[in-house]
Order: structure tokens, then sequence, then C-alpha cells
């Protein structure tokens, strides 16, 4: 045992010429290229016995770089401000969005807030007027909206008041004739229908005196 240990261990001059010939090319053989595994579904190297592919080295790379020419250089650099381009709309585009977003929000946020102003000053008003119930009843109703969970409804007879009904498109006609006449003269209790003829009679005989006053 002691004997082939020490052949195993014996120094390159004590080896036979063919071993240190063998020894010697393997010493001075260039390093193997890197290899990287290929998926078994690879369409290029199908066979089972091939299933490494060597990868590119930096040099390999800079020399592919090297090889381009300046039509090429000059089209990957157009192509890369093209994305550049496109990248800067789309964020503008975004940007402006935002900002028109932002500019509904602040829109809408002061619209209501003047709205909750006017809504505030006119109740404040009508809650003063004597005469609100008698020909503003519907507003009243719409700024402070009854509660039916409370027992709260409409007020059938104020409803029923002419200067209280809501005003037709056509204002020529007898009914809005007769809702101005009730709503200048709201303590006329004029009733709806039956006063609409009487109503919009006074109406009349108001206006064609008011026309002659002008003359």
């Amino acid at each position: 045992m002691s004997q082939k240990r020490q052949a195993t261990e014996a120094p390159e001059g004590d080896m036979p010429a063919g071993k240190r010939q063998v020894t010697m090319q393997n010493a001075m053989s260039p390093p193997a290229a890197s290899f990287a595994p290929i998926g078994h579904n690879d369409p290029l190297n199908p066979g089972p016995y091939n299933r490494m592919r060597p990868v590119a080295s930096a040099n390999e790379i800079a020399a592919s770089v090297n090889r381009m020419t300046p039509d090429d250089i000059a089209r990957d650099r157009r192509i890369q401000q093209a994305k550049l381009a496109e990248q800067r709309v789309r964020a503008q585009q975004a940007h402006d969005t935002e900002k028109a977003r932002e500019q509904e929000i602040y829109i809408a946020a002061t619209a209501a807030a003047l709205k909750r102003e006017q809504d505030d000053a006119r109740r404040e008003f009508l809650r003063k007027d004597p005469s609100a119930n008698y020909r503003h009843i519907l507003e009243v109703y719409a700024l402070s909206p009854l509660d039916p969970k409370k027992d709260e409804y409409p007020n059938r007879y104020l409803t029923g008041l002419l200067a209280n009904r809501v005003m037709p498109m056509d204002l020529d006609c007898d009914l809005a004739l007769a809702i101005v006449y009730a709503k200048d003269h709201w303590d006329y209790f004029g009733q709806w229908p039956k006063d609409i003829e009487r109503f919009a009679g006074y109406e009349r005989e108001r206006k064609e005196k008011a026309a002659k006053d002008r003359a």
C-alpha cells in the first residue's frame, strides 16, 4: 500500500514520457467555453445529447456592438428616442387627466358650497316671511324636506292654494295668469281649481290697466 502511494505521488521526472505529454497538453489547452442549459422544447437543439449551448461572453457582446454600422446605430437611436417621446406623451396625458379631474372636483365643490349658502339665505328669508306658507310652500318643502318617519306630510290645504301651484309652460294660459295674481294677492287665498277663471280675469284686467297707464 505504501508503494502505491509513492507511485501516485511520484514527481514529474519519474512519470513515463507518454503520461507527461498528456498532462502538459491538458495544462496548455484553452479553457472550455461556458455553457447554459437548454430546455427540452428547444426547436434548435432537439437531440437528447445536445442540452447545453454556449453563453456569449462580454468580449463577444462588445464585438457584436462594434460590428454595428452607423446606420444601425442611428436606427437604434431613433427607436430609443421614439420610445422616450412616447413615454413623455403618456406622462403628460396622465398629468393633464389628473389636473382636469382635480379641476372638476374643485368646481363641483365650489358650486355645492355656493348652493348651500344660497339655500341657507333663502331658508332664513322664508322663515321670516309670514306669507311663505301661502305662496312658497313648495319651495319651503324643498329647502326643508318633510320626514314621513316623523309623520310629516305636505299640507293639502296649502298645496291646494293657487299661489302654491306649479307655473305651467304657457305663461299666457288661464292657470298661469291666475297663479301670478294669486301670488301677488296671497291673502285672498284663491283655491285651485275653482278660482282659476276668476283670478285669471283679475290678472287680465290688471295688465290692461297697466298698459293704459303707460300709454
